[in-house]
């Protein structure tokens, strides 16, 4: 069975070493998803559970930390009413009149 995950490296780990690793990944059944190389060093990836255990053995030395990869969805706004009562509007619509400062 294979879970969903991102891999982050530290950031001294070079570019060519987070590749070997991708393709370790992908040499023992996983499959390789997106790679971020600008805000974090890594890639996310379905990994089968047999090498997640050997991936994660790296945790500390090259590999800041593993994390599970889950899809999340934004819900849809719900609809604005279209007529909106404001508490401070007299019902009979007449302008309110405030006395003038000083008054």
């Amino acid at each position: 069975m294979s879970g969903k995950y991102i891999v982050v490296f530290k950031d001294h780990v070079t570019q060519p070493e987070i590749d070997k690793y991708a393709e370790d990944v992908a040499a023992n059944g996983g499959q390789i998803g997106q790679r971020y190389d600008t805000v974090l060093k890594g890639f996310s990836a379905s990994i089968p559970d047999a090498y997640l255990s050997q991936l994660q053995s790296f945790t500390g030395s090259v590999i800041d930390y593993i994390g599970t990869s889950t899809a999340h969805s934004i819900a849809p706004t719900p609809p604005i009413p279209s007529l909106l009562v404001c508490p401070f509007v007299p019902r009979d619509r007449n302008p309110v009149t405030l006395p003038a400062s000083g008054d």
